[in-house]
């Protein structure tokens, strides 16, 4: 999606270096982009979680947000890295030659541009970058060859550069992660620990007696049985389905209307 930094030359490039954006990992990490710095087509998005120690993530479009949520549901994944520059400068710039392209320039100040990255992912089998787009900005012969001179960069370090395109990342899928992803651990509470916490015991007593069953269902039960308000018992089942204490199929039906659960030991 098309984004504009207002005023980038070679002072704002500066700054941005001595902030230290673009570096760091987890809680430490500064993303080179900001939204207040940038205008963006997309609708914008500042989110935390525990994955990266709570520090504030910059996504700029719903297909950011919809990547960002497949990572973080990953159980492999251990960090995540938005808008991150391609430096040093003179690498893009030689593999820009290389490939007889234009690098990404500000006219109107006379200097080059960093290109930046969606999404750094860092797994327990390595690193993988996302450049994520809609299928028709990915037809663009201009942002092909971008990708091109992203794909060398990358590869110059042994991280893969995938394409990540609308297509690969269903509206629906995300909306189910959204609704988990809301009831996720916040800032400052602490991890839910066996035997701590009667409602998450009796909850995942329930499951991992019965194995598969309704959320709902488990809800309601729960609600009656430990005289709770209505909506609480679900909202204690988002909560252990995002921390990872039970497991459901994000890819099939609309989970907030029938959503069917079960322990990482007795999966769906």
């Amino acid at each position: 999606m098309a984004r504009r930094y207002l005023n980038i030359g070679p002072s704002t490039f500066e700054r941005l270096l001595k902030e230290g954006r673009g570096r760091g990992s987890g809680a430490s990490y500064k993303p080179w982009r900001e939204i207040h710095e940038y205008s963006s087509r997309g609708r914008k998005q500042i989110t935390s979680c525990a994955l990266t120690g709570f520090r504030a993530h910059h996504l700029f479009t719903d297909l950011e947000w919809y990547a960002f949520l497949d990572a973080w549901w990953d159980c492999t994944v251990t960090d995540i890295r938005e808008q991150v520059p391609l430096l040093p400068l003179a690498d893009t710039l030689g593999i820009a030659t290389l490939l007889k392209i234009e690098h990404p320039f500000n006219r109107k100040v006379k200097f080059p541009i960093p290109q930046v990255l969606d999404l750094l992912i860092t797994t327990t089998s390595g690193l993988k970058a996302w450049s994520v787009m809609t299928d028709s900005t990915w037809e663009a012969p201009r942002v092909q060859e971008k990708h091109e001179l992203a794909k060398r960069y990358w590869a110059d370090r042994n991280i893969p550069l995938e394409r990540i395109l609308g297509s690969a990342l269903p509206k629906q899928r995300a909306e189910n992660l959204d609704w988990i992803y809301a009831q996720r651990r916040e800032k400052g509470a602490k991890p839910y620990v066996p035997g701590q916490h009667a409602t998450y015991d009796a909850i995942l007593d329930v499951v991992t007696r019965h194995g598969i069953c309704l959320a709902a269902e488990v809800a309601r039960h729960i609600e009656s049985r430990r005289s709770m308000r209505r909506g609480e018992g679900m909202e204690a089942i988002r909560y252990l389905l995002a921390e990872r204490w039970l497991v459901t199929d994000v890819n099939t039906g609309v989970l907030k209307q029938q959503c069917l659960i079960a322990t990482p030991t007795n999966p769906l």
